[in-house]
């Protein structure tokens, strides 16, 4: 396989499990869990200063 098909391949996958996360986390949960991503990711942000 072409590293082009592996790519695109990983990103079909990619789509695919955000889906399936979306689908299984759907409503407050998912919020939940976006809310706790979203504040792990500002303080690695933030700490990196």
């Amino acid at each position: 396989m072409s590293p082009h098909e592996k790519t695109a391949l990983r990103i079909i996958a990619a789509a695919f499990a955000v889906i399936m996360v979306g689908q299984f986390l759907s409503g407050i949960f998912g919020y939940l869990v976006a809310l706790v991503v979203l504040c792990l990711l500002a303080i690695r942000f933030l700490g990196r200063r």
